[in-house]
């Protein structure tokens, strides 16, 4: 598979890219801060997990909508998922769904017996980095040899 670097890709659908994941980010941060009762860092772990949670799965629906823009390239696409992939030697055979929804469906059905190109837009390439961790609610008690411990007796 071609290394992401190698890509081209216009200017203006990175311009886009960028413009679409500072707004969304600055709109979930925002919303995320106003609801918030007190200061992260005097929530409860178990809060803190939630909101992590709620960060990550934010984040990934971000990444997986930039890649979508920078994969279409200003081209009509339809949002598709890989169903099935089958090689029986002579050709590969594709099974996709898309939503029936979809504002491009149309061009879809027009496009039967023409030819087309699949283009893998894989969100998880841009995915992982370090995930952070919430604060215990107890900190943990130090690491202390035996020989170090007082003598009770």
């Amino acid at each position: 598979m071609k290394d992401v670097s190698e890509t081209k890709v216009s200017q203006e659908t990175l311009e886009l890219a960028a413009d679409t994941l500072t707004g969304d980010v600055t709109a979930f941060l925002i919303d995320r801060l106003r609801d918030w009762e007190c200061a992260y860092r005097y929530m409860p772990e178990h809060q803190q997990r939630a909101v992590i949670d709620d960060a990550m799965r934010a984040a990934g629906h971000l990444v997986e909508s930039v890649v979508s823009i920078i994969a279409a390239d200003g081209r009509e696409t339809i949002p598709i998922r890989v169903k099935k992939v089958e090689n029986d030697g002579a050709k590969i055979k594709v099974t996709i769904e898309a939503s029936k929804e979809d504002a491009n469906r149309h061009a879809l059905f027009d496009a039967a017996g023409c030819v087309g190109h699949l283009v893998v837009a894989d969100p998880e390439k841009f995915s992982g980095g370090d995930v952070p961790a919430p604060d215990p609610d107890e900190p943990n008690l130090p690491n202390v040899d035996d020989d170090e411990l007082p003598d009770l007796e």
